[in-house]
């Protein structure tokens, strides 16, 4: 939901719509570490399989400074403080009321998240029982609506994910995290282990491969080096894993990508393209 609503409000008010996109997830990447998110239940589960509880104000507060800190980088970036042509009008805008097919095509999406946060629905599966539901109840067409989907952007990621798990199916990521506990010690575990996370999260969900991948490791790992704390693992992991999700090649990225692409006139190939190595 993020990105589309940063894009919208950029090319409005006349900000970089890749650099409040960015922000925006940013901001949801530090909310998705409080104790009542699945990212929280996953890594919960990790941490009391090890006799460690109340894990998550910690990673809570890790994650937010650190998403704090690529907020300011990136405005400083993209020149944020440079708003050169923002939309001045000299008489106030009416807005108009919401139709009834507006406020029903919202409560789809309002659909969506009761079905996540109170069914435990997966998020997938609810988004499309709410777009059926609205289809079925003619509120679009399902013809155009089904033109007007990144396809390109879908298929990609589907297809990335399936190879990550054929990897982990053959223990490839089993592989990986033995060979990096073999060349840690106290000092570079915290980042090694964040960097790991983060590699693997460029081209995989971080909700959906990178925690139950990751997070169940951190305990086994901090006790073969040694002098090292494994909530600072888990935060590591956190961070590093949800930060990489920019990329255009995981679903963050992704979302900006469609965000843009069904938002921006003339969206050409080669505009995709410069998107794709910018993010």
């Amino acid at each position: 939901i993020i990105p589309a609503l940063a894009v919208t409000t950029a090319l409005q008010v006349g900000y970089n719509p890749l650099m409040l996109a960015l922000i925006g997830e940013f901001g949801l990447i530090a909310g998705r570490m409080t104790s009542v998110t699945p990212e929280a239940a996953i890594i919960s589960a990790a941490a009391a399989s090890a006799g460690m509880y109340n894990v998550m104000p910690v990673i809570l507060v890790c994650q937010t400074l650190a998403t704090l800190v690529f907020s300011v980088v990136v405005y400083i970036v993209f020149k944020g403080y440079q708003l050169k042509e923002p939309i001045r009008t000299d008489k106030a805008v009416e807005i108009p009321p919401f139709t009834r097919t507006q406020l029903t095509s919202l409560s789809g999406v309002l659909l969506m998240l009761i079905l996540m946060i109170v069914f435990h629905v997966n998020i997938g599966l609810a988004a499309f029982i709410s777009g059926t539901l609205l289809v079925l109840g003619g509120v679009a067409q399902d013809g155009e609506c089904l033109k007007a989907l990144p396809w390109g952007t879908i298929i990609m990621v589907l297809g990335v994910g399936a190879l990550l798990s054929v990897v982990d199916k053959v223990g490839g990521i089993k592989l990986m995290s033995a060979a990096i506990s073999s060349i840690m010690n106290s000092t570079t575990a915290v980042p090694l282990i964040g960097i790991s996370a983060g590699l693997l999260s460029l081209v995989s969900s971080a909700l959906g491969v990178v925690y139950p991948t990751m997070m169940p490791m951190c305990y086994d790992i901090a006790v073969q080096v040694g002098g090292v704390e494994p909530v600072a693992l888990m935060a590591a992991v956190g961070v590093g894993g949800s930060l990489a999700g920019i990329s255009p090649m995981s679903t963050g990225g992704a979302l900006i990508l469609a965000a843009m692409g069904t938002n921006i006139k003339d969206f050409t190939a080669t505009k995709q393209t410069k998107l794709f190595a910018e993010l």
